[in-house]
């Protein structure tokens, strides 16, 4: 695992943080694009006391040049690119459906599935250059099931699965 790198959204906190630090372990260069910067901070700060190397990103996976260029500078600063991990979500406030609005739907549906896609899109052709990898999208158990109120959440986790089998 040496010498090799992963991209992580998300990955300033919760299964994110654990990703990382779980690769920084094994050796990996570590980047994560997350939102909050002092939270990015002290996840860059405990990847580095493991002994890897990281960059961290502020910036939000529905901006596609923030997702291009901080993938670019992954993959220049450690030579390539090799694992990905499409982590970053958000949740809804369970809500009546006919209560729910247009930016709901548009705040989880970008989040959770454009922000996939932008990042698939930017991530295979390195991970390609570099010789292959692999790449994980979190989904949910709630991208199988249907549930009451929480419909748009539901719908975009059934999105990440579909796009992450097509894809593949």
């Amino acid at each position: 695992m040496n010498n090799k790198t992963i991209f992580i959204t998300g990955g300033n906190t919760g299964i994110g943080l654990a990703t990382a630090l779980l690769f920084a372990k094994g050796g990996v260069n570590v980047a994560i694009l997350s939102r909050r910067r002092e939270e990015n901070a002290a996840a860059r700060e405990k990847i580095e006391k493991l002994g890897a190397k990281a960059l961290d990103f502020v910036g939000d996976v529905t901006n596609e040049i923030t997702v291009r260029n901080a993938l670019a500078k992954t993959a220049e600063t450690f030579g390539g690119l090799h694992f990905a991990f499409n982590n970053a979500g958000v949740e809804q406030v369970p809500t009546p459906l006919p209560k729910q609005t247009l930016e709901d739907y548009r705040r989880i549906i970008d989040v959770n599935v454009m922000g996939v896609w932008l990042c698939l899109k930017h991530e295979l052709p390195l991970i390609e250059r570099s010789g292959g990898g692999c790449i994980v999208n979190n989904s949910s158990v709630a991208g199988l099931v249907g549930m009451a109120q929480v419909e748009l959440y539901i719908a975009s986790k059934h999105a990440v699965i579909g796009l992450t089998k097509s894809a593949a």
